[in-house]
């Protein structure tokens, strides 16, 4: 209606032009009003309120008919007495420059609503503008907790920050307007100031021209310029609903019963996404007591169609993704666990997997590491997915756990993320009471229990009130329990419980689902002789009855499953019913709702992207779910889009896609795959502009595990190459920018430069690797002409002869990556010396590449599999027919580093063979014949070191990741690490040398090296490079790296393990670093949360 309007302004504008210019006259502004037609005044007083709102909104956009579009709003609200109408009267005083109308009706929209955020916006800009900013700071403030998603407001609250001097909040809240609208012009001015200021004159200059160009693009633009640029100070077209979710369908249900009978007697049935299918679709397969598995296909008449087998004996099934090559099904007897060895949709044969009895059995990733793990109800410790059809018992790590005994105490079991923080939680429910589990890396630890749901037989988990937050609904004799906002943290914390009666006392199933797309999710009930009942949610927590007569009477132990079988855009029901049939109840409800079907595909996250979170607004409407492995159907009322979805998978990675239409087809989003933890980025001066050059590993992976309980020994310092070809000198000076992109700390003690000149046709190869192996007494390698292999073949056949020839960027990737991040198939490569070489004269390999990082959790969940020694890289030789292992190669640490393997008097073969199972791309595998003697280097003067805001450079380049220092954002795809960073500003003094006290930097800092260069060129014949020796240590983000998520407990200078034992060292350690008082910066557009 409202493009409509607008069309018909504009062509009325021009109309009303060509007229005027025929008449030869010049008709005035006032006049213009004339232009628009009146539409009848309609009878109905809903639609005669949405008249005028639209009335109103179009004549206020043209600017020309103020005076009529005060008279439409003012009528609205004397027909609505709402709010946002009183607040759209506001609006045009505002624009017409009468403050102390404006003033009066703000105040009637607050005497409305006191926390409608247009309102208080608007009156703080009104005070800002007479000098109260004490008003201006409280109003702002407050609608930032209740609508922070305006980039205006966060530029607003950046100016007021700086003018209390408050630097940190207004970088934060800067931050937080660029990332929320990039091409803020007003916000690009301020970070362009705040990099002139802060000496980062590169990146100054780039985003003075970014800000140029918009206001360029501004001047040439015939859209208006609005007096406040903030969607907050903009009339509204519809008002805020009364509750969080989207507005209220109240149309009455409708399902058509449909039974379908097999060609055998069903036994259990399960729902799942067949990914054979484009787009994807809900399919249902159901397991025979003949040992026939069949699947569902819908159209104009439903059939089930013969696909595979299931075990004799099979009593139930489920359908997961137990590895990413698709959903399997895993077949439940009375006595063992069974898994299909392919996906569903192909004939397969099973794997043993328990040899006992296991029901009831829940699937969740118990242990957070990315796939699906098996937890039973036996008193039993749950299955450890190791991968490949294997699963483990942790014994030693559960032997303490009361999850075991609950779980076998179990009449019902569902699996949620109470606690929003990634990790699967368990909903326990028994005879005497509701258990809830909250999970965490470590195992899991009874949170809550509530007594009050003695007597319950099911359960069902989900957001019913549209805060944000998981409730429950229990099913009760004669009666649903709702247990409102489940709550761990807070300590004796109980849910406000709901009762509400039902017509009937033996239930056998309850789901949830939104059968009118409204946005709130609605219960559906059936009772064990088919009665079947609709609580229709109305918003704040009120439900209506609907009767919808009786279906047929559904199977013992049958599951209510949901899903839009016939792809209409609407949630259907299906189940297994006592007389063997499948029933589906097709939801044809006229009048209902738009959707999203939203299906996550993780990556890192668990393959069917169970409990990711997924977040949807438009405007004050918002609706959230969490993922159950399956299409998820989110409805958004009569909107045609929502304007952002936001999922936040359970790794912590957050991606928003920005207006998302509604539509029956299904939606894919795959998880991005990125690395979140791997090193920080150096970047040196080229002469043209800061080109990248490799990450920094200094301290090996601190704190990373190697298995449950056992870590990765820790190192502090490391040598990076800077090869003297790459850089220009500026004034004298050599500069680099040290810089945090990932999800990680770093913790610098010294920074230090050595020139070191060498004679022409040498090169400089620091010790690179991370590899079980002795530490090399000298702190590099030189040497001269390199010999590669005349042959070298892929344990694939592939040759990678010209690969491995020389360093040009093109890699030997010839192998399968293993699920878990780091790790590959087991593979190697053949490489055969020059005849003419003698194997034993070879004085070292020099292994240039690099290798994709294992995080923490990819160790785990690989330790579980290989348990927990690493498949380095490793150099055989075939002697005698027989391969023998030579030495440990390890892995580069870091991109386009070299792995000096020391191999002087070890060769007896020229037939060589590098076996790995980590993936580790090689550029070029060569071979030296003696080392040269090291020159004694000079030490540059470190003249400049300021720590800084950068922002986060933008990915130019995948495998191996590279990035463009020039090109920043302002959002990351992950939480940032808690703790206390060193302040802003010069810390020359801090990294002047080795002695404890630390500069702290993460995601989005950077440090501005300087060093004078001593003599400008190298003498005659020689050649120069240069080192940069970094001490410090690197701390990731991972869940599973100890003491997780925050910078602290600090290291010791000289720690060789992480996590330490407390002693006095590690106490000291803590406080020893000055300036260490500022917070970390939010760089995640975490802004669509329910309001508070």
């Amino acid at each position: 209606m409202r493009h409509l309007l607008m069309a018909i302004l504009y062509l009325a504008i021009a109309t009303s032009t060509v007229n005027s210019q025929a008449a030869g006259g010049d008709s005035s502004r006032a006049s213009a009003a004339s232009m628009f037609q009146t539409n009848p005044t309609q009878t109905d007083l809903v639609q005669e309120l949405q008249r005028l709102r639209n009335e109103g909104i179009a004549k206020y956009e043209s600017g020309l008919a103020l005076d009529n579009a005060l008279t439409a709003f003012k009528r609205a609200f004397e027909l609505s007495g709402q709010a946002p109408d009183a607040f759209n009267v506001a609006t045009v005083y505002f624009k017409k420059n009468d403050v102390a109308n404006t003033k009066h009706w703000l105040q009637v929209a607050l005497s409305k609503d006191a926390n409608f955020p247009n309102a208080l916006y608007l009156l703080g800009v009104l005070a800002r503008s007479s000098g109260d900013f004490a008003t201006a700071k409280r109003n702002w403030e407050r609608v930032h907790q209740l609508a922070p998603g305006d980039a205006h407001l966060n530029y607003q609250l950046a100016l007021l920050a700086r003018s209390e001097r408050n630097e940190a909040g207004f970088l934060q809240y800067l931050i937080n307007a660029l990332a929320l609208d990039p091409n803020n012009a007003a916000a690009l001015y301020q970070m362009y100031r705040y990099y002139q200021l802060s000496g980062n004159r590169e990146l100054a200059k780039e985003t003075l021209a970014k800000f140029n160009a918009i206001k360029k693009q501004e001047r040439f633009s015939r859209r208006e310029r609005l007096k406040d640029p903030s969607r907050l100070s903009q009339p509204i077209l519809f008002p805020a609903t009364n509750t969080s979710g989207f507005t209220v369908i109240p149309v009455v249900p409708q399902f058509t019963l449909d039974t379908v009978v097999p060609s055998c007697k069903p036994v259990a049935a399960a729902s799942y996404v067949d990914i054979t299918k484009t787009p994807l679709t809900e399919s249902i397969a159901v397991a025979c007591t003949d040992g026939q598995l069949l699947n569902t296909e819908f159209g104009a008449i439903s059939k089930l169609l013969p696909i595979g087998k299931v075990p004799a004996n099979t009593s139930n099934i489920k359908v997961e993704w137990f590895d990413p090559t698709g959903p399997k099904v895993l077949a439940i007897t009375s006595d063992k666990l069974l898994l299909a060895n392919d996906v569903i949709s192909k004939p397969s044969e099973y794997t043993t997997i328990f040899a006992s009895a296991a029901a009831p059995v829940t699937l969740a990733d118990l242990d957070t590491d990315g796939d699906i793990d098996i937890a039973l109800g036996t008193n039993q410790p749950p299955l450890t997915n190791a991968s490949k059809q294997k699963f483990l018992q942790e014994t030693a790590f559960y032997q303490t756990s009361q999850l075991p005994k609950a779980l076998s105490q179990a009449i019902a079991v569902a699996v949620a993320d109470v606690q929003r923080d990634g990790v699967s939680d368990l909903i326990i429910l028994n005879t005497q009471q509701l258990d809830v589990f909250v999970g965490s890396t470590i195992g899991f630890t009874p949170a809550l229990q509530i007594t009050e749901a003695a007597s319950a037989t099911n359960l069902a988990v989900a957001d019913l009130s549209n805060d944000g937050q998981l409730d429950v609904a229990l099913v009760m004799p004669n009666k649903i329990n709702i247990l409102w906002n489940l709550n761990v943290t807070a300590k004796d914390s109980k849910p406000q419980v709901q009762e509400i009666v039902i017509p009937f006392s033996t239930v056998s199933q309850l789901q949830v689902t939104d059968y009118n797309n409204d946005g709130l999710l609605d219960i559906i009930i059936l009772a064990t002789d088919g009665q079947a009942v609709l609580l229709r949610n109305q918003g704040g927590r009120e439900f209506n009855q609907q009767d919808l007569g009786t279906w047929p009477a559904p199977a013992k132990n049958t599951k209510l499953m949901t899903g839009d079988f016939d792809n209409n855009g609407q949630e259907d029901l299906a189940y297994l019913t006592q007389q063997g049939s499948l029933a589906i109840a097709k939801n044809h409800t006229e009048g209902a709702g738009h959707s999203l079907a939203i299906f996550t595909h993780g990556v890192k996250a668990a393959p069917s992207g169970l409990l990711t979170q997924i977040e949807v607004r438009r405007g004050s409407n918002y609706a959230y779910a969490q993922a159950q492995g399956q299409i998820q159907h989110l409805g958004i009322g009569k909107d045609n889009y929502v304007e952002i979805l936001r999922l936040e998978w359970t790794n912590g990675f957050i991606e928003s896609k920005l207006k998302v239409d509604a539509a029956v087809t299904t939606y894919k989003f795959d998880e991005s795959e990125r690395i979140s933890g791997s090193c920080p980025s150096l970047f040196v001066w080229n002469g043209n502009k800061f080109e990248y050059l490799t990450d920094t590993f200094i301290s090996g992976p601190m704190g990373v595990p190697m298995d449950r309980g056992m870590y990765f020994p820790v190192q502090d310092r490391e040598l990076i190459l800077i090869p003297g070809n790459r850089v220009k000198l500026r004034n004298g000076s050599l500069d680099i920018r040290f810089t945090e992109e990932l999800h990680e700390s770093v913790i610098l003690d010294r920074a230090r430069l050595m020139v070191v000149d060498h004679p022409v046709g040498t090169a400089v190869y620091p010790h690179s690797r991370l590899a079980p192996a002795p530490k090399p007494l000298e702190p590099f390698y030189l040497t001269g002409d390199l010999i590669t292999a005349t042959k070298a073949v892929g344990s694939n056949g592939a040759d990678v002869t010209a690969s491995l020839a020389s360093v040009d960027k093109v890699y030997a990737d010839f192998f399968k990556r293993s699920p878990h991040s780091g790790f590959a198939e087991p593979h190697w490569i053949q490489l055969e010396l020059p005849y003419s070489v003698d194997p034993k004269a070879v004085d070292a390999l020099l292994a240039t590449g690099w290798f994709y990082y294992f995080e923490s959790t990819s160790m785990i969940a690989e330790a579980q599999r290989s348990g927990p020694n690493l498949p380095w890289p490793w150099l055989e030789q075939l002697v005698d027919g027989t391969w023998q292992d030579v030495a440990p190669i390890g892995v580069p640490t870091g991109k386009g580093k070299t792995a000096v393997v020391p191999l002087k008097g070890m060769l007896k073969s020229r037939t060589l063979r590098i076996r790995s199972g980590i993936s580790t791309y090689w550029d070029q595998i060569a071979f030296s014949m003696q080392s040269l003697p090291i020159p004694e280097p000079i030490i540059a003067e470190l003249t400049e070191a300021t720590m800084r805001f950068h922002g986060v450079s933008t990915l130019i380049a995948h495998n191996p990741e590279r990035f463009d220092y020039h090109d920043v954002h302002y959002s990351t795809l992950w939480n940032p690490m808690g703790g206390h960073y060193t302040s802003y500003g010069p810390i020359e003094l801090l990294l002047s040398q080795a002695d404890g006290k630390y500069a702290v930097f993460g995601s989005g800092d950077e440090i501005a090296f300087s060093f004078q260069i001593p003599a400008l060129q190298p003498p005659a014949h020689f050649t120069r490079s240069y080192l940069l020796e970094l001490v410090g240590y690197v701390k990731d983000g991972d869940r599973y790296t100890a003491h997780p998520g925050r910078i602290e407990p600090m290291p010791y200078l000289g720690l060789t393990n992480y996590p330490a034992p407390a002693d006095a060292r590690l106490d000291n350690a803590q406080t020893a670093s000055p300036f260490r008082n500022r917070p970390p910066l939010n760089l995640t557009l975490g802004t669509i949360s329910p309001t508070p």
